[in-house]
């Protein structure tokens, strides 16, 4: 299943087609953006859950993963079989 997904970067939309691989990861591709061609966010992002947060350690658009990350989980359901690690709140 795959959902388009809407948010800000650099203070202008941009229009994600979010795909749930095989692998349990997600594909973001980027549809369209608003704002300046020098802020234009990355053409293609692999997302995955890592405890709290979505590839944190190793994306430079910490932001704007975390962002779409949290709109994954937010429409969870439209995403078929979309299950989240349990956090650990040590």
């Amino acid at each position: 299943m795959e959902r388009t997904i809407t948010v800000y970067h650099e203070g202008a939309i941009a229009h994600y087609n979010v795909a749930k691989q095989t692998d349990g990861t997600f594909k973001a591709r980027l549809l369209q953006y608003s704002g300046a061609n020098q802020n234009k966010p990355p053409s293609v992002l692999e997302l995955q859950r890592q405890g709290s947060h979505w590839n944190k350690n190793e994306n430079t658009y910490e932001n704007l993963v975390e962002e779409l990350g949290v709109c994954i989980q937010m429409q969870g359901d439209v995403f078929e079989n979309t299950t989240y690690p349990k956090q650990d709140n040590r």
